[in-house]
């Protein structure tokens, strides 16, 4: 009985974990979309061509804030820990992820604006390189970082 008990409040801090992680990726992905729809007014969508536009520049927005702004955010954060100790105190300490996602924020805001150009950016260099195989990829980058 009690083996079932401790498998049963187990379980149940796994599900309370894996929502509190769903309702985090959704605030990022709301705020990412949010950034890029900012993102609308500084540089305006192409006009005649406006649906592609707005698609490619969401979709390069989530993109780089999921897989760049993490990053950056726990860099900054190792080199500027008081910043999470703020939000710590701000929030109390039973709520640390909320505390991080505070704190990282700013980042994801930042590399989902910069995500349309970072990507078009990747896709250029790619596109200039059409027809070379993997080897000749990596001797091109290794001459462009190390000439």
């Amino acid at each position: 009985m009690e083996s079932r008990k401790m498998a049963i409040e187990a379980s149940a801090g796994a599900a309370i974990g894996f929502k509190a992680g769903a309702l985090g990726a959704f605030v990022v992905a709301v705020v990412s979309i949010v950034a890029v729809m900012v993102g609308f007014t500084v540089v305006p969508l192409k006009p005649g061509d406006e649906h592609r536009d707005a698609a490619r520049r969401l979709g390069a927005g989530l993109l780089c804030s999921f897989t760049l702004g993490p990053p950056f955010a726990i860099k900054f954060l190792e080199w500027q820990p008081s910043i999470i100790d703020y939000w710590l105190r701000m929030l109390g300490p039973e709520n640390s992820i909320w505390a991080y996602l505070v704190a990282a924020l700013p980042f994801i805001v930042v590399t989902a604006l910069a995500g349309f150009w970072v990507v078009a950016a990747f896709m250029r260099w790619f596109t200039s390189r059409d027809g070379k195989d993997i080897a000749e990829l990596v001797r091109d980058v290794k001459n462009e970082v190390h000439p």
